[in-house]
């Protein structure tokens, strides 16, 4: 789990499904997801989870077009799933994309804002929006750190903020570190097991 970033896209993705049941009725498959930020270890595996549940993930990066290719192919060949990357360095790729996304995950690093509350407004489809950026300002305007299915002020979606999804992931990491330490063999865990435990998690919240 290198720096919690397995289990951060774990619990990430567990809390979009949650909200897209919970607020939509529906699931992640055949959603088109957009991962901001996404040539990093959170973001690559959040796409990995999200499409092994169906949905069209792009990585987007806001620096490297050749990067975001690169990410994408790289992970995808390496956990057999299908990513598709992206360069959105300039304004109107980016807000292309955004009225194309049913969920939008911003994974940069802290501080940084992907999506302004400008092109969030244009994100029409736009069914949840998530973002693990605790630090001011938000990954993505509007959407607040303790957030939970939030209503976002423009069409039908919600969003979830950092703090939502890191009390998710402490739980899941903090759950398979037992499971880990009560084992009588040797147990092997990876982000796979991560997102079990936190719908697991989830699940039990009701």
């Amino acid at each position: 789990d290198p720096s919690g970033s397995y289990t951060t896209a774990a619990a990430l993705v567990a809390c979009v499904e949650r909200q897209l049941q919970r607020s939509h009725g529906t699931d992640l498959a055949g959603k088109r997801v957009l991962i901001l930020g996404g040539t990093g270890t959170v973001g690559r595996i959040a796409g990995v989870l999200a499409a092994g549940l169906g949905a069209e993930v792009t990585l987007g990066s806001h620096r490297d077009a050749a990067a975001a290719r690169e990410a994408a192919r790289a992970t995808g060949e390496r956990f057999g799933c299908t990513l598709e990357g992206a360069g959105l360095a300039e304004r109107e790729a980016r807000r292309a994309a955004l009225a194309e996304a049913d969920v939008v995950l911003a994974t940069a690093a802290a501080g940084v804002q992907v999506v302004s509350a400008d092109e969030r407004a244009l994100a029409n489809r736009l069914l949840v929006a998530a973002d693990v950026n605790a630090v001011p300002p938000e990954g993505i305007a509007g959407v607040g750190a303790m957030d939970d299915g939030k209503a976002l002020p423009e069409g039908r979606a919600v969003g979830i903020g950092a703090l939502a999804v890191g009390n998710v992931q402490y739980q899941t990491e903090h759950q398979l570190l037992v499971a880990m330490r009560n084992a009588e063999k040797p147990l092997y865990l990876g982000f796979r097991e991560a997102f079990a435990k936190a719908r697991e998690i989830i699940a039990a919240k009701g």
